[in-house]
């Protein structure tokens, strides 16, 4: 008996390894069953014997049968269950993936919907670049064409405008009626040729024999004279006092402080008188232009000049550079020269400069050291003229400088 439990007990050591192989791994479920029976049949012969010892092994048998069956039904429905969660993460996988699906196609719809827009929006956008890089070209060149166009026309202009100021010179030379030269020197209004024609007009303003023609060409071509023209007249009048100073000089006489016209000769006291006159109507014309306020920026240069005659009373001659000029006989009732400080070597000769309504302190200064008051001295003005009047003035113009 010993020994048929000997041989019993390797082998329900045998059908519980089986039976926990079953329970963690895939095992033949009617493997197990014959197992289970083997072991009920001898835990039957053992109770059968009616021996007390294998009454007890055989009921413990059976107890072991019936752990393995539960054990086998337990096996059986972990794998009923494994197998159906198999399936439901499998149904799970697949419901996901659908839902998924669902969602994503809508998403997806519009993200193409969105990149073909954006496609179409990107290349409208590439072809209206490209059309206006073509149109920006074709105006660029349309641009130069114009430029080459009116560069050649211009020069064109050029070229006739100079062959025509070339036969108008001939002309204006070989014109005897001042009126036709007149009219040719005013066809002139742009540059270069403006400025070379106003210069041939000046020699022929020179070249004039009595004040008649002189007053005639210059109302003709250079009246109303402006402040642009200024440095012409400034050229006009330093010829015609030069001019002047090349008869009156031989003939100066100190004590008078005037030419002494009775030493010169018949035709030298005519050229005389005539370039007297010129400066006088010219000195006349320039105080018309500078009655009129200069435009801003603008600086008067009046260095160099003659003033004879003139009516200056009440002008403001602002920041005019006055250098070298010579005064006489000029009216200077209130006109304004405080801001003067250009005036070296000018001479005022039989002016009233103490009328005037303010005169810088170094101008002031100068004029007190080398012009004063001369009794018995003719002077321009339509103030009365005396010592103390002049002492009078000359303190009120430090005052007020």
């Amino acid at each position: 008996m010993k020994s048929f439990l000997w041989r019993v007990f390797p082998l329900l050591i045998v059908v519980c390894a089986s039976a926990v192989a079953q329970s963690g791994s895939s095992v033949d479920d009617a493997q197990i069953r014959r197992q289970t029976a083997e072991i009920r049949a001898t835990a039957d012969k053992l109770i059968s014997s009616g021996v007390p010892d294998d009454v007890a092994k055989g009921t413990a048998l059976l107890q072991k049968a019936l752990e393995l069956e539960q054990m086998q039904t337990s096996a059986e429905k972990l794998a009923l269950e494994r197998e159906k969660l198999k399936r439901d993460l499998e149904e799970s996988q697949q419901s996901h993936w659908k839902d998924l699906l669902v969602t994503f196609i809508p998403l997806a719809s519009t993200i193409i919907l969105a990149g073909t827009l954006i496609f179409q929006i990107a290349q409208a956008s590439a072809e209206r670049s490209e059309k206006r890089l073509e149109a920006a070209e074709e105006d660029l060149r349309k641009t130069e064409e114009r430029k080459q166009a009116r560069e050649q026309s211009e020069t064109e202009a050029r070229q006739k405008e100079k062959v025509r100021f070339m036969d108008a010179l001939r002309d204006l030379w070989a014109s005897e009626k001042i009126s036709t030269a007149a009219a040719l020197i005013n066809t002139f209004r742009d540059e270069p040729y403006r400025s070379w024609v106003m210069n041939t007009a000046i020699t022929i303003l020179l070249s004039r024999k009595t004040l008649d023609e002189f007053t005639a060409v210059y109302m003709d071509v250079m009246n109303p004279l402006t402040y642009e023209d200024l440095p012409r007249m400034s050229q006009l009048c330093k010829e015609v006092d030069q001019a002047y100073f090349d008869i009156a000089t031989p003939v100066w006489n100190e004590q008078t402080q005037s030419p002494d016209v009775n030493k010169l000769s018949h035709e030298d006291r005519k050229r005389f008188e005539l370039h007297s006159s010129q400066q006088t109507f010219l000195s006349q014309k320039l105080a018309g232009l500078l009655h009129k306020p200069a435009p801003a920026g603008v600086v008067v240069d009046l260095s160099g000049l003659c003033l004879r005659d003139m009516q200056l009373s009440g002008v403001d001659l602002g920041a005019a550079n006055i250098s070298g000029t010579n005064w006489s006989y000029v009216n200077a009732d209130d006109c304004d020269m405080s801001r003067i400080t250009e005036f070296s070597d000018c001479m005022l000769r039989w002016t009233a400069w103490w009328h005037a309504s303010r005169i810088s302190g170094p101008l002031l200064e100068y004029l007190e050291k080398n012009y004063a008051y001369i009794p018995g001295q003719q002077y321009n003005t339509k103030s009365p003229v005396n010592a103390e009047e002049y002492a009078a003035s000359v303190v009120r113009l430090k005052t007020s400088s």
